[in-house]
């Protein structure tokens, strides 16, 4: 089950993903596959994204473990994930 705070913390890691490549939103949503608007609602949690949204994301971001994301916290080995390089190759 999705929760809005791990769908937050999935946006925030998008928006540092979008910052880090110097992409507008408009471009993250077209990395993602989805309209700028349906990614700037997700952005601002007034919308919550289904399972197309998310499996768009998971294919352009391969590497985007979504189940940090999504798991409960009993199931986390170390909270403290960090990517080192968040720049995507174009």
């Amino acid at each position: 089950m999705c929760y809005y705070s791990d769908m937050t913390k999935l946006m925030q890691e998008l928006e540092r993903i979008r910052k880090a490549n110097g992409w507008t939103t408009q471009q993250m949503a077209k990395e993602i596959g989805v309209s700028r608007s349906m990614y700037s609602f997700a952005r601002s949690g007034q919308r919550r994204p289904g399972r197309q949204f998310l499996g768009r994301v998971k294919t352009r971001f391969e590497w985007l473990d979504l189940n940090y994301y999504f798991a409960s916290e009993s199931h986390y080995s170390d909270t403290s994930v960090t990517h080192s390089d968040m720049a995507v190759p174009a």
